[in-house]
C-alpha cells in the first residue's frame, strides 16, 4: 500500500520547502555580495590610478568620472553626462604610448598591485581571440588586467598590421601577456586549435 500525503503535509512540502530554498539562496548570495562590497573597497579609486588619457602619445586632462549608481538608477543627467565622456583620441599609436611602459600603464589604469589574498592564490588564465578593434582589445585588457594573473591573447594572422603591432607593443610592458599568432577559421577545427596554443603558451 503506497502512503499519500495528507493535505498538511503537501502544503508544508509545496510551500515550505520552497521557502526553505529561496531562503538559503539569499543567504548564499549575501554572504558573497558582503564579501566582494568588502574587496571592492580595497580598489584604488578611479581618481587614484586613472589619471590621464592619450592623444597621439601626448598626456591630455583627465575625463570626467561617470556615476554608476546614479546610471543605473535611471537620473537622466546622469546619462546625458556620461554619453558626454568619450576618449578624445580615436586610434591611439600604441606602438609609441608603449615605449614607456611605466607612463603607460599607470597612465592608461592597469590595476598593478594585488586587490586581495584570495586573488593571489588564485589566478586565472585567460584566453582570448582577436582579429580587429584594438582600442576594444586594450580597453578589456586594462578592465580584467590583474598582475597575478595570465593573458594569452592570439592575434589571428589575418588581423591589420597595426593590430599586431599594438598587441606586441602593450604585451612588451607586461610579464603576463603572451601573444600569439595562430590563423583562425572562425567555426573549424583552428579555432580549437588556437585555443590549445594559447594553453600551452
Amino acid at each position: 500500500m503506497i502512503l499519500m500525503p495528507t493535505c498538511r503535509q503537501h502544503f508544508w512540502i509545496s510551500v515550505i520547502s520552497p521557502l526553505i530554498f529561496i531562503v538559503s539562496i539569499y543567504l548564499f548570495t549575501e554572504g558573497r555580495y558582503d564579501y566582494y562590497r568588502k574587496i571592492n573597497k580595497r580598489i584604488p579609486a578611479k581618481n587614484d590610478q586613472r589619471g590621464t588619457l592619450y592623444d597621439n602619445g601626448h598626456v591630455i586632462d583627465k575625463s570626467r568620472d561617470v556615476d554608476c549608481s546614479r546610471l543605473f538608477a535611471g537620473d537622466p543627467e546622469a546619462i546625458n553626462e556620461a554619453r558626454n565622456v568619450k576618449a578624445t583620441s580615436s586610434n591611439p599609436d600604441y606602438v609609441d604610448l608603449a615605449a614607456n611602459c611605466v607612463s603607460y600603464v599607470s597612465g592608461r589604469g592597469y590595476l598593478t598591485s594585488l586587490v586581495s589574498s584570495e586573488e593571489a592564490d588564485y589566478p586565472i588564465a585567460y584566453s582570448i581571440q582577436v582579429y580587429r578593434d584594438l582600442i576594444q582589445i586594450e580597453t578589456l585588457l586594462v578592465a580584467i588586467y590583474r598582475p597575478q594573473n595570465y593573458y594569452c591573447i592570439n592575434v589571428d594572422v589575418t588581423a591589420d598590421v597595426h593590430l599586431h603591432l599594438g598587441m606586441t607593443s602593450i604585451a612588451t610592458c607586461f610579464s603576463n601577456v603572451f601573444i600569439v599568432n595562430v590563423d583562425v577559421e572562425w567555426a573549424q577545427y583552428s579555432q580549437i586549435e588556437a585555443d590549445m596554443v594559447l594553453y600551452l603558451v
